[in-house]
């Protein structure tokens, strides 16, 4: 005889999240390309389920868009402090297509799950979900409590998930933010939308001009308890080709691992950054469904000697992020608010002037080592040359000039190029020198 385990309300709410691209300056909320329904409300209302039953449920997705969708399925809220999953089985099948066969409490803890493609200008698929309470389970779960919301969508979508719902056993109810009270049968709670706001790129710093010695702090908050982790990349490859399918780095080159711990106020650290490097970075946080931001900027500062450091670009922005890179139905607003980059006028000033407050430093040696090369060039080559043409010597002092000033001239370029900037107060005394011992030369 199978042992009665527990009474269970399990519901799920007409939800839409998006899977795709996400423009941030974008903020009109347009005709969202999913529709669902589902076959009942609460899509499961089980009473008196023991080992070996099995309840199902369809989910109708229609795809209103002119293009191909590929549609997901996720859990969120969800309340199974008891472990109670772990004695359950999901199914899904796309018409008599098996989609998925797993444990219950791994489908809860998996983030969203592809359904299938979805055919355009009108097309739909109808998911059938059956859970499966397995055989064995004994008299341990009795009495014990499951509860969690269902959100289906794809990218172009522009909801999220909201009255949530929760699960009620035999002891009470237990509500979506995990009071509890007495009674039977009946449910509630509001939205818990996971949102990102104040990202921020602070303690910026580097160790000379040594690459992959500078380091950064990107922190953010989040309105619920969640996970942390950044992707990141220099400016030089953006922009860079988010891709939510694509963790766990979602298109960018680099990022850290996950800290599985959540938390409302996040930090995460960077190294291996380069001097006078610029980045663009996301922040990715996951409660339910996973959150990620805009994506912003910060520049590493460049170092104008041992202990002394010029001001670093300071990234901030509001808003609430994406959540899977889609628009939420919140008015809020995002922006970049005080990003600076190195080609900021005010920026690369304080990268240029900061030489000059110690000119004897690493990069200042590196730079007379490249003039060095440059008087060889003149002596050994270029001199004897004129010399043996018989050149007047105020011809061949006006050519030395002009040669150091056009080398001169030549090195500053190369320096804005290669984004190394200390050296060049250097090169522009010798270049400024160069031409005025040249106009003085002519004018005597």
């Amino acid at each position: 005889m199978k042992n009665k385990i527990t009474k269970i309300l399990i519901s799920a709410t007409t939800a839409i999240i998006a899977l795709g691209g996400f423009a941030s300056v974008a903020f009109a909320q347009p005709v969202s390309p999913l529709s669902a329904t589902f076959s009942s409300s609460p899509l499961f209302n089980v009473s008196n389920f023991m080992p070996g039953d099995s309840r199902d449920a369809d989910i109708t997705v229609g795809n209103n868009d002119t293009v191909l969708h590929s549609a997901y399925i996720e859990a969120v809220n969800v309340l199974n402090d008891d472990n109670l999953a772990s004695q359950m089985k999901l199914e899904m099948f796309d018409g008599p297509i098996s989609i998925y066969d797993n444990n219950f409490e791994t489908f809860l803890n998996a983030g969203p799950v592809p359904l299938s493609q979805i055919g355009a200008n009108g097309g739909s698929k109808t998911f059938n979900l059956k859970i499966t309470f397995l055989e064995g389970a004994n008299n341990n779960y009795q009495g014990k409590s499951l509860g969690f919301d269902i959100c289906v969508g794809f990218s172009g979508g522009n909801f999220y998930c909201t009255n949530e719902v929760a699960t009620s056993s035999e002891e009470g109810i237990i509500s979506d933010d995990g009071t509890s009270g007495g009674g039977g049968g009946s449910s509630g709670g509001g939205s818990r939308h996971l949102i990102i706001f104040n990202e921020q790129a602070s303690n910026i710093l580097a160790s000379g001009v040594i690459l992959g010695s500078g380091h950064a702090t990107i922190t953010w908050d989040t309105n619920i308890p969640a996970t942390s982790q950044v992707v990141y990349g220099p400016i030089s490859g953006a922009p860079y080709p988010f891709d939510i399918n694509n963790p766990p780095y979602f298109g960018y080159p680099s990022g850290t691992n996950e800290d599985l711990t959540k938390v409302i106020n996040h930090s995460m650290f960077l190294t291996g950054l380069n001097p006078g490097g610029v980045y663009k970075y996301r922040v990715v946080s996951r409660a339910s469904p996973a959150t990620i931001s805009y994506e912003h900027e910060f520049t590493v500062p460049i170092p104008s000697g041992v202990g002394n450091t010029i001001a670093s670009g300071f990234g901030i922005s509001g808003g609430e992020g994406e959540i899977l890179g889609a628009l939420t139905e919140n008015n809020g607003t995002s922006t970049d608010g005080e990003t600076v980059g190195i080609l900021n006028k005010e920026n690369l000033a304080a990268a240029i002037t900061s030489g000059w407050s110690n000119l004897i430093s690493l990069c200042s040696l590196i730079a007379l080592l490249i003039l060095l090369v440059g008087y060889l060039i003149w002596r050994l080559i270029l001199r004897p040359r004129y010399e043996r043409r018989g050149l007047p010597r105020e011809v061949v002092k006006r050519k030395s000039y002009a040669f150091f000033g056009l080398f001169s001239a030549l090195a500053i370029v190369v320096a804005f190029i290669l984004s190394q900037y200390c050296p060049i107060p250097i090169f522009i005394i010798i270049l400024l020198l160069s031409l005025g011992l040249y106009i003085y030369n002519i004018l005597k």
